[in-house]
């Protein structure tokens, strides 16, 4: 639930809850909902058995009876703590069309697409989707006010991979270089480090933007990059800088 909850608040909507007496009341003390739809008609349920009516509760449904043309309809009561929508208005914002153009510039790469790039020893594959955060990832940071939390990214590489100090900092210097978060006004980055195998190792980057500088996005966008190399490679690549050839390859224009 706080993952739900984390992501519908990225996207500027307020989280209501429909459960059990019991659900209800423990998303109320430790999540802060303050809507909910209880479901409270079926006495069979342990949710509902022994615990009180949430204090915040909008509606009640308590009972279902079926029509005469054999529809089952349920009873539900109201608080009046929330009146419903007579109409939908669009919010606007910003499209994940416009945001991908907006931080990639003039890119090729469009929702649901794809596309390739090698520099050196690197090889980028770049895919843009409407994938929604899964906050509840140990991997995940959060990117506030065009920044990337350097300390945060780097403290994953060396507790959770085990990666030596100065992997750990080429690594985010490499990203860094990038330059990507410094568009994005608020989002999260993932960080997944595949197994090496045969020589070859992986990183795959998932930036999940809600918000940059035109405004919040209206809908879900995340733009993916699978980094692949393999170390025999470096061999024919005596005289390069690694950080900077691998920022190279994730700025190159698409």
């Amino acid at each position: 639930m706080q993952a739900v909850r984390a992501s519908l608040t990225d996207l500027g909507y307020k989280t209501g809850l429909y459960g059990t007496r019991n659900v209800c009341l423990h998303a109320a003390e430790s999540m802060e909902i303050s809507n909910f739809f209880v479901a409270n008609m079926s006495y069979g349920w342990s949710g509902n058995l022994g615990f009180p009516m949430p204090k915040n509760w909008c509606f009640n449904q308590f009972v279902e009876y079926t029509t005469g043309s054999g529809v089952d309809i349920d009873q539900d009561a109201s608080s009046g703590r929330d009146s419903g929508t007579k109409k939908f208005e669009s919010t606007g914002g910003v499209t994940a069309d416009e945001a991908l153009k907006y931080i990639l510039g003039n890119t090729n790469l469009q929702i649901g697409g794809k596309y390739v790039q090698t520099f050196g020893p690197f090889k980028a594959t770049w895919l843009a989707t409407n994938e929604v955060a899964d906050k509840s990832s140990s991997n995940i940071v959060t990117i506030s006010n065009n920044e990337l939390p350097e300390a945060d990214l780097t403290a994953i590489l060396e507790t959770k991979y085990k990666l030596p100090d100065w992997i750990g900092h080429l690594t985010v210097d490499g990203i860094g270089k990038w330059g990507i978060s410094e568009k994005i006004k608020k989002g999260n980055f993932e960080l997944e480090i595949g197994d090496s195998k045969d020589g070859e190792f992986s990183f795959k980057l998932k930036y999940y933007v809600y918000q940059v500088e035109k405004g919040s996005l209206s809908e879900t966008l995340t733009i993916e990059i699978d980094v692949t190399f393999n170390k025999s490679d470096f061999d024919n690549w005596p005289t390069y800088d690694p950080a900077e050839s691998f920022g190279i390859t994730l700025s190159m224009p698409m």
